[in-house]
């Protein structure tokens, strides 16, 4: 048994590095549609104990990044997300949940105040759908207004590059 976690630990943090620096800076626009969208209740804790359920938040594009704090790729990529947070946060019709998947509120809260990240930050409240983290992180999910998949890219992203900046803008425009 203690072989197979051993294992498991290790294929989750390979997953998390598995791509070189050139492949990881490659364009971020990966649309993928998954075989199915997640039913039933989708919850996460903000780091202030807030609890959101995305089903409460229909009608406006939302945007989950899946991170965690020793997983390169996602430090390299949060930079980026802070700026899209910055120009998207005063849109009424967009949602941030940065979501840390080791479930470990407190080495978060630490590391993004560290950082002087603003975004908002969640936990998971339950188990996070296939459909939106499969074995990678950094992974990024967009939701659009009708709470479906528009958007999945797994691997680092630059959100402030044009062509995913594009796709965002479409997917809100929707």
């Amino acid at each position: 048994m203690k072989r197979i976690l051993i294992l498991a630990l290790m294929a989750g943090m390979a997953s998390c590095i598995s791509k070189n620096d050139e492949q990881q800076e490659e364009s971020a626009v990966v649309t993928e549609a998954p075989a199915a969208q997640p039913s039933g209740s989708v919850a996460f804790t903000r780091l202030d104990g807030q609890n959101t359920d995305l089903s409460t938040l229909g009608g406006k594009v939302v945007v989950l990044n899946f991170w965690a704090t020793w997983c390169p790729p996602c430090i390299r990529e949060m930079p980026s997300l802070q700026a899209l947070y910055n120009k998207y946060q005063g849109n009424p019709n967009v949602e941030f949940l940065v979501v840390e998947v080791d479930n470990k509120p407190d080495l978060a809260k630490a590391f993004v105040e560290k950082h002087n990240f603003t975004f908002p930050v969640y936990s998971p409240a339950g188990m996070i759908p296939e459909a939106f983290l499969g074995q990678a992180i950094p992974t990024t999910v967009i939701l659009n207004k009708k709470g479906e998949i528009s958007y999945r890219h797994e691997g680092m992203s630059d959100f402030m590059a044009d062509d995913f900046l594009g796709e965002f803008e479409g997917i809100l425009n929707q």
